[in-house]
């Protein structure tokens, strides 16, 4: 419990200029300029904004940032990073936030800012704007402590470590390729082969294959995420909004709302989704979801869109859940070095997971 003191109401002007700093920092609509908005002191660089008996926001140093409680009442559109389930029980004793629970973040935010945590679930470690993702490192690389995070792209394939050999070898990427989303590789096999699609999309979700929804996969979000990842593991300063992304099925499907929204909308596409993979099952083609991250000067371009391709395309010989990942660098120009195997499952990514934790205990990076 704090511990008030020197409390004292203030003037109108000074209420004004506390809403817009936090209107400001952190994109909310806060205190109307004739609210009765007390200030008292809890330390010499701490003070609490009080409205009646609720303390909805703190001054630290003078900067204005609002509490859990301020934060209920007015949402906050700014400064936020977004942490994963796992972590929520340590935030809620008082951990530091910048650790791998963090999964994503508002990509404005700058050293030294506060930052408010809210939770979200089954996101992806890593998928984060750059600005969060550099303090964390930076705190990686200070406490010496190692972070692995293979499992965040394609389960447990090699992908990231493939990747960072090539990075710490001296082995120029030129492109990367490939199929990211198991699930997607999943729906647009199963659609292939005459399945409708919003029974294909269900039986995902009941597998499994899904993120909780289905809408972060279709949407290609998830792959996105994935992309970004590999992104920085080239340099790149990489985020979310970085990626072209085109949806596997039109945007207006993929509307917020429950999963029964969701399918209903994917019902109404079934026909359309149908007559075009027979017409490309005529043309002796394949619907694939891809992604490409092609470098050049430093700078990547990351691309994330539907693909009809050829029977002798890599991608068109997946089956099921398989996801691949190909990679031409220097080294590997005419023939791209492919990693490729099954890219989504419990078993799988929880095997990838206790991998890299015996690489830990094994002494790689710990201390």
């Amino acid at each position: 419990m704090l511990r008030l003191r020197r409390r004292e109401r203030l003037r109108r002007k000074e209420v004004e200029g506390v809403a817009e700093r936090l209107l400001s920092a952190f994109g909310a609509v806060t205190f109307a300029m004739d609210a009765a908005v007390e200030r008292a002191e809890v330390s010499d660089d701490l003070a609490a904004l009080l409205l009646g008996e609720e303390i909805l926001a703190l001054e630290l140093r003078g900067a204005p940032v609002l509490t859990v409680r301020g934060l209920l009442k007015w949402p906050a559109a700014k400064r936020w990073a977004t942490v994963d389930m796992g972590a929520v029980p340590y935030v809620y004793n008082g951990a530091d936030i910048m650790a791998p629970g963090i999964v994503d973040a508002d990509r404005e935010i700058a050293a030294g800012n506060l930052v408010w945590v809210r939770d979200e679930r089954n996101k992806r470690p890593l998928a984060v704007s750059w600005p969060a993702h550099e303090s964390l490192m930076a705190a990686r690389r200070r406490y010496h402590r190692h972070h692995l995070y293979e499992s965040a792209v394609g389960a447990s394939l090699p992908v990231i470590d493939t990747l960072r050999s090539f990075v710490r070898t001296g082995d120029r990427v030129h492109r990367i390729e490939g199929s990211l989303s198991g699930t997607l590789g999943f729906v647009t096999s199963e659609v292939m082969k005459g399945a409708p699609l919003s029974l294909v999309v269900r039986w995902a979700r009941e597998l499994g294959y899904t993120e909780a929804d289905p809408r972060d996969d279709l949407s290609g979000l998830d792959s996105a995420r994935k992309s970004v990842i590999l992104a920085r593991e080239l340099g790149l300063s990489a985020s979310l909004e970085d990626v072209s992304r085109e949806p596997l099925v039109p945007a207006e499907l993929l509307q917020p709302g429950t999963l029964q929204d969701l399918y209903e909308a994917l019902r109404r596409h079934d026909r359309a989704m149908a007559e075009r993979c027979e017409r490309l099952r005529r043309e002796g083609l394949a619907l694939r979801y891809l992604m490409s991250i092609a470098v050049e000067d430093g700078r990547g371009q990351l691309r994330l869109a539907p693909a009809e391709v050829n029977g002798a395309h890599r991608a068109a010989q997946l089956q099921g859940v398989e996801a691949y990942v190909a990679f031409t660098t220097d080294r590997h120009h005419e023939h791209p070095l492919v990693v490729q195997g099954a890219g989504v499952g419990g078993a799988l990514t929880a095997g990838g997971v206790l991998a890299e934790i015996l690489r830990l205990a094994v002494g790689h990076g710990a201390r």
